[in-house]
């Protein structure tokens, strides 16, 4: 009935599928030729990168951007005047509104490079120091892992994007790392992983980390000053859906992360992005109460698909524009909040850790930094 009511017209399909035709002939042409379509690089001089300082109370974090769309969430976001914003993935879309043959290398730089010179997005970098990680779509391809044949080269431009040095990363071509911060007395570490460099095909017992990034995180985990732990991922780690990558797809992977996390015995949070939405997960997990909280995106979102599950009870869904915000407090309260495009709070949650209680049930001091 539907197909009867809202018949296809074979001219505009000709005309879209002759659109498509005539860009994929034109950048297979390029990539052949050697010629750059895109022109644009990612600046290391023109663009302001500011040093992270060692004081972060206030986080603010966001992923999925289509520069081909327009937002206010940059604007919102520097009014609010956060100690650090944090990408977590999917900062720019090379692959729409066409998947590009070749090696797509020219096209992840020129939206980087777009990126930059968006108005809003260069006043909240001149005034907000910006760290962050990728995801899939930014890393080169969709769904993409360590099959990708360009990951390394498509690292350089990350890099270059976020004005860093080789020294700021452990890994000669991953784009883990960490950030040993402040809020006032109390110590916590950033750590930001690299979900797609070492991805393999999902499986029982395929890998997501890889060998390296394992030893250094275990290190992370384990480093005695740090009082809570802040984990940033690409997709979800909690999550135990059927509609969304994330790490319920590498379930060893997860269970080595939960195993850990049990052994060190340290309070600790997750953000990440990738879903589309927003959500506020918390879950008990070998003993211990875990939050992660998912925002997503900047320019774009989606209902939860008809096979979204989620088994934790308390999960908690925004679906319109959205960033995320956390805020660190001395003594060891976390807030964590989804807000949306006009920087008004739509999930929050606040998360009071039993160690950092005194018998009388009132947050304890930390010890001094």
């Amino acid at each position: 009935m539907d197909a009867q009511k809202y018949p296809l017209n074979p001219l505009k399909y000709l005309q879209f599928s002759l659109r498509v035709l005539v860009l994929y002939l034109l950048a297979l042409f390029t990539h052949l030729t050697g010629c750059n379509f895109y022109y644009l690089e990612p600046s290391t001089v023109d663009f302001p990168h500011l040093e992270v300082p060692e004081q972060v109370q206030k986080i603010a974090f966001a992923s999925c951007n289509n520069d081909n769309r327009q937002s206010g969430v940059f604007t919102s976001i520097a009014n609010l005047s956060p100690d650090l914003f944090v990408w977590t993935g999917d900062i720019i879309y090379p692959d729409r509104p066409i998947p590009w043959p070749g090696n797509n290398l020219d096209k992840i730089a020129h939206k980087y490079a777009r990126l930059q010179q968006q108005y809003s997005y260069r006043l909240l970098a001149q005034s907000v120091p910006v760290t962050g990680i990728w995801d899939d779509h930014d890393f080169g391809r969709n769904n993409g892992g360590a099959n990708y044949t360009w990951k390394s080269e498509s690292s350089n431009l990350f890099r270059r994007f976020m004005g860093a040095a080789p020294a700021d990363f452990p890994d000669s071509a991953a784009i883990y790392r960490s950030y040993h911060l402040h809020s006032g007395s109390l110590q916590y570490s950033l750590i930001l992983l690299d979900t797609r460099y070492f991805r393999e095909q999902p499986a029982k017992d395929a890998h997501l980390l890889g060998a390296a990034q394992w030893e250094w995180l275990e290190q992370e985990l384990r480093r005695p000053a740090a009082d809570l732990l802040v984990l940033v991922s690409g997709t979800s780690v909690l999550s135990n859906d059927n509609e969304n990558e994330g790490w319920s797809d590498y379930p060893l992977e997860r269970k080595k992360l939960y195993n850990i996390l049990q052994d060190v015995q340290k309070p600790f949070v997750i953000i990440a992005g990738d879903k589309h939405f927003a959500e506020i997960n918390t879950q008990h997990v070998l003993g211990k109460e875990v939050h992660e909280l998912i925002a997503s995106g900047v320019t774009h979102t989606e209902r939860p698909g008809k096979r979204y599950t989620n088994a934790i009870a308390s999960s908690e869904h925004y679906e319109g524009i959205n960033f995320g915000w956390m805020e660190i407090g001395e003594d060891g309260t976390v807030l964590l909040e989804a807000m949306d495009e006009a920087g008004r709070v739509r999930l929050t949650k606040t998360i009071v850790f039993p160690i950092f209680l005194t018998s009388s049930g009132s947050a304890s001091e930390t010890r001094p930094g």
